[in-house]
């Protein structure tokens, strides 16, 4: 039986996790600076779909099974911008309520499940001539 690839236990995966998380981070830092089409919806909600994308990245770094990695990563990172919002930023920052930064959140996690789905297919080993990987 071959072993379960697990992309995100490796030292390539985590800096590739990390590199997410800047990504994310950096969206949430620049929103401010975007003028184009819905600019009023990036300004109101994109903080909310780059920080749930880079806090998805961040709940992949714990070591769980492979097959349960990005449902776990997802559920908790749901969970964690969600009560963020619904408890005021915990008290550590102000948080504006707004009913739409729940969908913006779950948004934001969907879009780095996609993300992370498609970059992780991609990086496999190609396939040989006859149709199998070589791993």
């Amino acid at each position: 039986m071959k072993s379960i690839p697990r992309s995100t236990s490796t030292a390539a995966g985590k800096v590739g996790n990390v590199l997410y998380v800047l990504v994310g981070v950096a969206a949430l830092v620049l929103k401010k600076h975007y003028a184009g089409p819905g600019e009023q919806l990036v300004h109101n909600y994109g903080g909310n779909v780059a920080a749930s994308f880079a806090v998805y990245f961040l709940c992949l770094q714990p070591p769980i099974l492979a097959m349960l990695k990005k449902p776990f990563a997802a559920g908790l990172a749901l969970a964690v911008v969600e009560l963020f919002e619904a408890f005021d930023g915990f008290g550590v920052m102000t948080n504006t309520y707004d009913p739409f930064d729940f969908v913006a959140n779950a948004l934001g996690v969907g879009l780095a499940l996609v993300v992370d789905t498609t970059l992780r297919f991609h990086t496999r080993a190609p396939l040989e001539g006859n149709g199998v990987r070589g791993d």
